[in-house]
Order: structure tokens, then sequence, then C-alpha cells
């Protein structure tokens, strides 16, 4: 998966991370799921907390494989000098929350159009 800089965050850099990390992935893994079964739980209102449920999964033991898989990505990055400690730590102050949200969200909000 690869991810570019755009507006925003890394874009005046125009960072690329070809190795960042695939939340639907890491989500699929901790549940017990491959990641195609995790889209057709999903279903259009099924969120991944739902699925995970569904599964005897805590919702939170999911975030927590997020965050976890995230911090050494951007540890290594970080290492790598792809990233600055700064730029990191930064990332590192919302991904609880946003990995959070990510859980939560149904199929159908996720393919929403942003405003």
């Amino acid at each position: 998966m690869e991810q570019t800089g755009g507006e925003g965050f890394f874009g005046d850099e125009g960072m690329e991370f070809t190795d960042a990390v695939d939340w639907f992935d890491v989500a699929a893994k901790t549940i017990g799921v491959e990641v195609d079964a995790l889209f057709n739980e999903m279903g259009a209102d099924k969120s991944i907390a739902n699925v995970a449920q569904a599964h005897n999964v805590e919702a939170q033991k999911v975030v927590a494989a997020i965050v976890a898989a995230e911090k050494t990505w951007l540890n290594e990055q970080v290492a790598n000098k792809a990233l600055s400690q700064e730029d990191a730590d930064e990332w590192l102050s919302f991904l609880t929350e946003d990995a959070q949200t990510f859980i939560e969200m149904s199929a159908k909000a996720m393919s929403a159009p942003m405003p």
C-alpha cells in the first residue's frame, strides 16, 4: 500500500510511504478473519467494532493492535529519518482517537464522500 503526502500533515514535504500500516489488515488479523471476510461482514451498516463483537473480540483490542502497529511503523520512519520525532509525536497524539473512530464507522460512512 502506498500513501503519498497531499495537503496538510505531510503534504508540504510530498513524502511517500510505501510500507504504511493497513488498518483493515490489522483489524482483520486481530479479529481472526481475512480482510475480504471483514469487508463482507461489514456490509453496508456494520462497523469493524460490530464485526469484532460478533467474533467475541473486544473492540479495544482492535484499537490497541492498530496503535501498536502504527507506533512500530512510526519508530521505523524516525529511525530511517523519513519522519522527524516531532512529526511522529504529533501523529501519536491523535492516533488512539483516530483508531477508535475508524473501528466505529460503518462501511457506509467510510465510503461516503468527504465534505
